[in-house]
């Protein structure tokens, strides 16, 4: 049942970025390899399949850029939520909310190719243009509705790229800087009055 096992990966990103994010930043280091460990023994325990090596790698890859723009974003003075599971469906990643201009956005963290991926497709739907398209790899970041008839929702999508933004290590920027003026410049364009 492809919804139950997407409600499924849901539950399960939910439960590694609350473990991440409630860890001391001194175990973060410690983190990936230690929780690949102790789901490998219990899925053992109880005669299930685990994620392999490169699943894992895959998924701990997006969620690492998920922590890394929350804590990045909470540093430089932005207020940063997770999505719960009703938002998560509309493709929402985090809730940030700058408190200087009262203004937010629902953003949806995408890696390099990733994000790619999905401005194509969203060409390909009939949402972006292809100005729009181009605009949208130039700037690293689009936005649109997502969801059905009355029940809609702006999300930004937004590419986290090492090239532009720094490298992450240990689910945290090295620098956080050009991430705030990414970040503002998305909420300056696409930002609702909360």
């Amino acid at each position: 049942n492809k919804e139950h096992r997407l409600f499924e990966l849901i539950d399960f990103n939910d439960a590694f970025d609350s473990a991440a994010l409630a860890m001391p930043r001194e175990l973060l280091p410690h983190f990936q390899e230690r929780a690949k460990q102790l789901m490998d023994e219990m899925c053992k325990r109880v005669g299930t399949r685990t994620f392999d090596d490169e699943q894992y790698q895959a998924i701990v890859r997006g969620l690492s850029r998920e922590i890394a723009v929350y804590l990045g974003v909470q540093k430089e003075g932005f207020e940063a939520s997770m999505a719960n599971r009703r938002d998560d469906a509309f493709g929402i990643d985090l809730r940030i909310t700058d408190p200087q201009t009262m203004r937010a956005v629902n953003v949806d963290i995408k890696t390099r190719s990733s994000y790619h991926y999905r401005i194509e497709e969203l060409r390909r739907e009939g949402r972006l243009s292809d100005e729009g398209l181009l605009m949208a790899e130039r700037n690293g970041f689009t936005a649109v509705m997502n969801g059905r008839g009355d029940v809609q929702k702006r999300v930004v999508t937004w590419r986290i790229d090492a090239d532009e933004l720094g490298d992450i290590l240990y689910f945290e920027f090295e620098n956080t800087t050009r991430l705030a003026e990414m970040l503002r410049a998305i909420i300056l364009r696409y930002g609702e009055p909360v």
